[in-house]
């Protein structure tokens, strides 16, 4: 590895143009995919034969599980019970090339009996180092919070003309104690901008104004091992993969082989 990351690429000329390709797959329909595109992006400006390497590997994979396919599904009997939940995770100081963590997320539209919709994902490295797993997640929910789940909940409101709640579910119990009191010690050191999320973050789920049309933000506590947002942070093995896959409800269609 140590070789390949010396030596000149053949493909770095034309890099751009192959992540965006996956990157807008994986946007559109490919979430499973979402991560290692995020994180072979990053590389665009320093591309070694390392990272020729690891795009084969990612073109491969999606021809290997063409059919593959992302499912939601909600019912009319559902109108007035959906929610919305909200799936924000980070991997603290994960990456084996930087020391910044990954934020990562997964949203959908809950109904009952199990039904869900996903709504949207992403990944991205954060902008700042982070010190310990409490203020990568804060970052992490503060970042998915204000650009992607309040955006949505105003949308679904609007259409469906009534309050929906947003349910935000977190699986570090010293980034929700953080939270509710507006202030940690132990993130004293956050930057400014940081500093001001956490207060925002702190506002936006301790809100009991009882506007008309506008839902609560509940932020609940969530199992590692049954939160969504997981591979959305980090490359998984192969089992946990699989089970990540099963979460977002993401499996193999038999529809797709009979197509091509």
């Amino acid at each position: 590895e140590d070789k390949l990351m010396a030596e000149t690429s053949d493909l770095a000329p034309h890099a751009a143009s192959l992540i965006m390709k996956l990157m807008y797959g994986a946007r559109m329909a490919g979430p499973h995919l979402i991560t290692i595109i995020s994180k072979t992006s990053s590389r665009i400006t320093k591309w070694t034969k390392d990272d020729d390497r690891r795009l084969h590997r990612v073109y491969c994979y999606p021809f290997g599980a063409i059919n593959l396919t992302l499912h939601g599904c909600l019912s009319t009997a559902d109108l007035d019970e959906i929610v919305i939940v909200e799936w924000p995770d980070a991997d603290f100081c994960g990456d084996a090339t930087t020391t910044r963590s990954t934020s990562g997320y997964f949203l959908e539209i809950q109904g009952r009996e199990g039904r869900s919709f996903p709504i949207g994902w992403g990944s991205k490295k954060q902008g700042a180092t982070a010190r310990h797993t409490s203020e990568a997640e804060t970052i992490s929910l503060a970042s998915c919070l204000s650009m992607e789940a309040i955006p949505v909940q105003q949308l679904v409101q609007s259409i469906m003309r009534r309050a929906v709640e947003l349910k935000v579910m977190e699986d570090n119990m010293a980034t929700i104690i953080s939270i509710n009191k507006g202030y940690s010690p132990s993130l004293r050191s956050l930057k400014r901008h940081h500093k001001v999320s956490l207060g925002f973050l702190h506002e936006a789920v301790n809100d009991e104004r009882d506007d008309e049309g506008e839902g609560k933000i509940k932020l609940m506590k969530a199992a590692t091992v049954e939160h969504k947002g997981d591979m959305f942070t980090k490359e998984l093995d192969i089992p946990k993969f699989q089970a990540a896959l099963t979460m977002i409800k993401m499996y193999q269609d038999d529809r797709v082989d009979k197509q091509k």
